[in-house]
């Protein structure tokens, strides 16, 4: 499993107790973080340069952060957030999108 740092920083703020954290940090130790650096971050700017509708805002710049993690190690960006991924074309983003509204998100998972 492969994730972007902003993802580590986004479940760790909305830990809402210990056993939330220790669950997350057992997930994290068996991912390979991508940290940001200069071209990932270079990459995030063109991507938010490049899809203005979906990327229009600074509350937007983690997701762009996150995009450019995903086609940088190829990897499949998986989220919730459809109403604002569903709307982007990025050659080479393989992305998964999950209904939020579902019950049980496990047979959204093809």
């Amino acid at each position: 499993m492969t994730t972007s740092a902003i993802v580590v920083v986004e479940v760790f703020r909305g830990c809402r107790n210990q056993r939330e954290e220790t669950a997350s940090v057992a997930l994290f130790a068996q991912a390979d973080v991508v940290g940001l650096v200069y071209d990932l971050a270079m990459a995030a700017g063109k991507i938010i340069r490049a899809s203005p509708g979906i990327f229009s805002n600074d509350k937007s710049v983690p997701d762009a952060i996150i995009t450019a993690s995903a086609i940088s190690t190829s990897a499949t960006l998986v989220t919730l957030n459809t109403r604002q991924f569903s709307r982007l074309r990025i050659p080479g983003l393989d992305l998964m999108l999950i209904d939020q509204q579902a019950t049980d998100w496990i047979p959204s998972i093809p």
